[in-house]
């Protein structure tokens, strides 16, 4: 990855990288040839690691994503999406949130409500979308919100 960045760095495009933002260590290794970094920030409230059990309170991912964001913001520009469903907990969005802002305020932050395919039945309101939109553009200054568009057209 990090000569074919390089290689292609030297010729002119845009490097961007698409992630799930919890490969620190990788990331250091490539950090230096990426013009974009868009990262995946998970809720525990979510998303369970294979190593997590069945059932239970979970390992949270925000040390892994707040280390990882403090690398990738070395890039000239920083993109953190974040993925809601109707089980993610406010309090973790307002942690990720607030991480996101104690790293680099000036990080885009995308909120993507989780669109209803496969095993997932059913989407985030409108109205809890736009309360956390609205309580979310106060900790950061640059929240968008984009459907899941991968989705939409049948790509898992």
């Amino acid at each position: 990855m990090a000569a074919l960045a390089r290689g292609l760095r030297g010729r002119g495009p845009r490097i961007l990288l698409e992630t799930h933002g919890v490969a620190a260590d990788a990331l250091e290794q490539v950090i230096d040839s990426i013009d974009v970094v868009s990262m995946d920030w998970k809720l525990a409230s979510d998303v369970r690691r294979a190593s997590d059990p069945r059932r239970g309170p979970v390992v949270p991912f925000h040390a892994a994503h707040e280390r990882f964001l403090r690398i990738a913001r070395r890039a000239p520009e920083v993109v953190v999406k974040l993925v809601v469903t109707p089980a993610s907990e406010d309090a973790e969005i307002d942690e990720a949130a607030a991480r996101i802002a104690s790293v680099d305020p000036g990080v885009t932050l995308v909120l993507q409500p989780v669109t209803p395919f496969g095993g997932v039945r059913e989407a985030p309101g409108a109205e809890r979308l736009l309360a956390l939109f609205l309580r979310l553009s106060r900790a950061l200054p640059d929240v968008r919100m984009i459907p899941q568009t991968h989705k939409q057209i049948g790509v898992p």
